[in-house]
């Protein structure tokens, strides 16, 4: 039982410290772009950056929004179900883990934006999509600008990107990935430290910080050739260990000792 209730306490501290990280990004979006702020009377507007509020939904959709929270956090306990299965069959190699909770990471994304939605119905909204179908990305830049993790993407733009890219567009692209990385190691490494005491300082920003250099190589070498999407995909999936590791996977209770 011990693993199950660390797997426990590194959840709560993740929730936690994504709270507070969700706070003083948006503090400091308020600073840096106070004229972009959008008034509203609720108070989990505090929740959102001013970009998001562009893609609120209308109540009229909260039924169709349900069903498809319901069927991911279904297929997110099914997928938790077999994600067990195989590692008995194939042993527990830390690599075989991340690899396999790939699709699990995206579940899981999802799913506590289920949770968010619920919270924010008093305001009369619905939440926005978080990513808008991250498989069908064609490049990095399509990936983590238009794809993945949407609420930071409208994060970085109205805060980093806007007071930047006229002068220095590489610094602020470079820029929103060191913050992504220190965010990462603030909501999952952090946690993990004071859980178990593991060190795994430093993997997460070796992440976002390549990811930064893929793009630059991604826009030189292949930006609309023949093997783009090769290479996409192997700068996302290839290193993913660094990001799905002990703590991530702990997280998500997909990290079991006993194996």
């Amino acid at each position: 039982m011990g693993f199950e209730n660390t797997n426990w306490q590194m959840t709560f501290l993740f929730l936690l410290f994504l709270a507070v990280m969700g706070f003083f990004m948006k503090l400091l979006s308020s600073i840096i772009s106070p004229s972009s702020q959008v008034k509203h009377p609720f108070v989990f507007w505090l929740l959102l950056c001013p970009d998001s509020h562009d893609r609120l939904q209308p109540l009229s959709r909260l039924r169709q929004i349900l069903k498809k929270y319901l069927l991911i956090a279904l297929l997110f306990c099914v997928g938790h179900y077999f994600y067990q299965i195989l590692l008995r069959d194939l042993g527990n190699p830390f690599f075989v883990r991340s690899y396999l909770a790939v699709p699990m990471l995206f579940l899981m994304s999802e799913v506590l934006v289920g949770f968010v939605t619920l919270i924010w119905l008093p305001s009369g909204k619905i939440l926005p999509e978080l990513h808008d179908r991250p498989w069908k990305s064609r490049s990095l830049e399509d990936f983590w600008g238009r794809r993945w993790n949407l609420w930071y993407s409208d994060w970085t733009r109205s805060t980093i990107f806007r007071p930047l890219r006229k002068r220095k567009p590489y610094t602020a692209l470079a820029l929103a990935f060191f913050t992504s990385g220190i965010l990462h190691e603030w909501v999952i490494n952090v946690p993990l430290y004071l859980c178990t005491g593991n060190l795994y300082f430093g993997l997460m920003m070796v992440y976002f910080v390549g990811q930064f250099f893929g793009i630059t190589v991604e826009r030189r070498y292949f930006r609309n050739r023949k093997y783009a999407r090769v290479f996409f995909w192997f700068c996302i999936i290839g290193p993913i260990p660094f990001v799905i590791h002990e703590g991530l996977l702990r997280t998500m209770h997909l990290w079991f000792d006993s194996y």
